[in-house]
C-alpha cells in the first residue's frame, strides 16, 4: 500500500496557504501508482473545482505529493492559473472551512481550510452559497482512478511521541506497522466563514 500526502499551495495577498490530503491505494505493503500520476488526476478534478469557488486574487501555486512509506516516490507539480470567483475577496485569515465524515468515531474529522472568501457569498459571517459547494465536496471525497492506481482519500491517524525536550507531539506515520486510517466518506463546508487568528499561519 502506498500512503501519500498531496499538499496544496495558494496564495492571497503574499500570505501562503497550505492544505494536506491524503491518499491511500488498494493493496498493503505494495508501492502502487506514482505521486506524479496523483498530482496530474488531484490538478485536474480537486484543484480544478476548486478554482471557480474562490476569489480571483488567490494564485494556485504548487502541488508536492509524496509517498509516506516509500520515499523516492515524490512529484512536485507546479500550479497555474487562479481562483475564478467574482467579486471582492475578504482577508487572507479568512477562509472555507470544509471537514470531512468517516465510517468510524475512533478518529477525528478532517478539515481544510480555503482562502479567498468572496464577500458577496458571506451574510453575518454566514455563507449562503453552500449547494455551490455540492459538486466539488463530492469530488474530495471520491477516489481518483489515476493511470497506474486507484487513490482513495483517507484520514491519516498521527502517532503520539515525546520530543528530545520531553513534549508530547504528534507526527505523521513512518511505517506500515504504525499506519492507521479511515476512507472519507463525505465532505461538508461549515456554514460559517473560519476567522481564527490561527488560520494567519499556513493552513494544514
Amino acid at each position: 500500500m502506498s500512503v501519500y500526502a498531496v499538499r496544496l499551495k495558494t496564495q492571497l495577498l503574499t500570505q501562503d496557504c497550505l492544505n494536506v490530503f491524503f491518499y491511500r491505494t488498494p493493496n498493503p505493503g505494495s508501492l502502487e501508482g506514482t505521486a506524479s500520476d496523483l498530482n496530474s488526476f488531484f490538478n485536474t478534478s480537486v484543484v480544478a473545482g476548486l478554482k471557480p469557488r474562490v476569489a480571483i486574487g488567490v494564485a494556485f501555486i504548487e502541488l508536492y505529493t509524496y509517498d509516506l512509506f516509500f520515499p523516492t516516490n515524490i512529484n512536485t507539480q507546479a500550479l497555474s492559473g487562479a481562483g475564478s470567483g467574482s467579486g471582492d475577496v475578504m482577508s487572507p485569515f479568512n477562509a472555507y472551512a470544509v471537514r470531512s465524515n468517516r465510517a468510524s468515531r475512533a478518529i477525528r474529522r478532517g478539515q481544510k481550510r480555503f482562502p479567498g472568501v468572496i464577500e458577496a457569498d458571506v451574510i453575518n459571517g454566514v455563507i449562503q452559497v453552500v449547494s455551490l459547494w455540492a459538486g466539488l465536496l463530492a469530488t474530495m471525497a471520491s477516489p481518483i482512478v489515476g493511470g497506474s492506481s486507484t487513490y482513495t482519500p483517507v484520514i491519516v491517524k498521527r502517532v503520539p511521541y515525546t520530543t528530545s525536550q520531553g513534549t508530547p507531539a504528534y507526527r505523521l506515520p513512518e511505517t506500515i506497522a504504525e499506519y492507521q486510517a479511515f476512507d472519507v466518506t463525505s465532505w461538508a463546508l461549515n456554514q460559517r466563514v473560519s476567522t481564527q487568528n490561527s488560520r494567519k499561519i499556513p493552513f494544514l
